[in-house]
């Protein structure tokens, strides 16, 4: 299931939100599903990737020394031994999907999905192509273009039209979300500590609030590889942030100043120190009206992200999944209760429209933060913005119904 919700909404993997957070809500989806998609048509090709299992043990798939056949019933018991126990699990979240929306009648067309992989390539920020898509991309993690469309498009897809019937957007929403867009903010660098290990978080706050060398090399020897990389820095923080407590410190610093510790919004406890770099004004020249639409489709799009998790687990609590197989071969029943399916960590199988995180280098202060772990071991969630901006390019045209 880490696969399945992999990049579907707001995670606890602190680093992967700061990243997502300068591109589109929505798109910083992946790995969504990962098992092999079967079509309705009976009539497909025996080696095509939606033939049905008709004849399944009399179709050919190969044949050797000029006609000794080699079955699809061989193939798939040869994937299963090696690869059956890994997969199951995606395809059951992926069956759930498929059943759940069947019965209210949602599908998603071949036309939306090729329009999805269209948004999907101009996520990433550059004119990358599907070619390159394809090959500087997919291949690095082993997946193919078929499974990006069937496995991680269509199933979003469906979900997202099963989501957004409950989601209501409202003029005090749209209100908030233009001067969270266009009001003032503050451009802040950031360190993350864990607040269970309230000592160390105070002995690094002593060491760092009266010097800026300080806190640049704290920042940089920080335990989150993705903030360790930029020293801290942050997107521009926002009115209506969607943590309280950040969204004050921050301004109520003055250009230069370092706050006390702020406990972050949730449950693990996560303390940050701010140091702010500058104060930014308010755009006077936006227009609430002329920005309305486009504010409500962000917004929508962005409440839809954040739901499908919530609706797909009470989905699989529903379908009450039972795995009977196990990577040796061997069947047992059992029931399908991995951490995945209790916490929002995923697993990353497949790539982020938004940046891959270098690794951390090696710390450069003798004190260094303990590294910060949240519930179940993974590390804090961080507030997202309510409307993260919108890279500069050229969208694709919106799909003709």
């Amino acid at each position: 299931m880490r696969g399945f919700l992999a990049k579907i909404t707001p995670t606890y993997a602190v680093a992967k939100k700061l990243c997502i957070l300068g591109v589109m809500i929505g798109v910083g989806i992946g790995a969504f599903f990962w098992g092999r998609r079967q079509a309705d048509a009976q009539n497909r090709v025996a080696g095509s990737p939606d033939a049905t299992t008709a004849n399944y043990n009399s179709r050919i798939v190969a044949y050797l020394y000029d006609g000794k056949p080699v079955y699809r019933e061989e193939l798939g018991e040869y994937l299963i031994a090696r690869f059956g126990a890994e997969r199951l699990e995606f395809m059951i979240n992926r069956k759930i999907v498929e059943i759940e929306c069947g019965k209210r009648g949602i599908s998603a067309s071949d036309a939306e999905v090729e329009h999805r992989l269209k948004i999907d390539l101009y996520s990433f920020g550059t004119a990358i192509t599907e070619k390159d898509f394809v090959n500087t991309i997919l291949k690095r993690f082993g997946k193919t273009l078929y499974e990006w469309k069937e496995d991680v498009i269509r199933p979003k897809l469906m979900m997202e039209k099963l989501v957004r019937s409950q989601v209501k957007i409202t003029d005090n929403d749209l209100r908030e979300g233009f001067e969270a867009r266009f009001g003032p903010k503050v451009e802040c660098r950031m360190i993350v500590l864990d607040g269970n290990n309230i000592k160390v978080a105070q002995d690094v706050w002593t060491k760092v609030k009266g010097s800026r060398l300080e806190f640049d090399a704290m920042a940089k020897a920080q335990a989150i590889p993705g903030l360790a990389q930029t020293g801290g820095k942050v997107p521009a923080i926002h009115r209506h942030f969607g943590d309280k407590n950040l969204e004050d410190g921050a301004f109520s610093l003055k250009e230069g100043e370092i706050s006390p510790l702020i406990e972050l919004k949730g449950s693990d406890r996560s303390l940050v120190i701010l140091y702010c770099d500058r104060h930014i004004s308010a755009d006077r020249t936006a227009n609430y009206d002329a920005e309305r639409t486009k504010l409500h489709k962000e917004m929508e799009d962005m409440r839809v992200a954040q739901r499908i998790p919530e609706v797909f687990q009470e989905l699989r609590k529903h379908a009450n999944p039972k795995f009977m197989l196990t990577g040796t071969g061997h069947q047992v029943v059992a029931n399908i209760t991995p951490q995945s399916a209790t916490t929002a960590v995923p697993r990353m199988d497949v790539p982020n429209p938004a940046v891959v995180l270098p690794a951390p280098g090696p710390a450069s202060e003798p004190l260094r933060p303990t590294p910060v772990t949240g519930p179940n071991g993974a590390a804090p969630s961080l507030p997202e913005p309510s409307l993260p901006a919108l890279p500069k390019l050229t969208p694709p045209p919106v799909l003709q119904k």
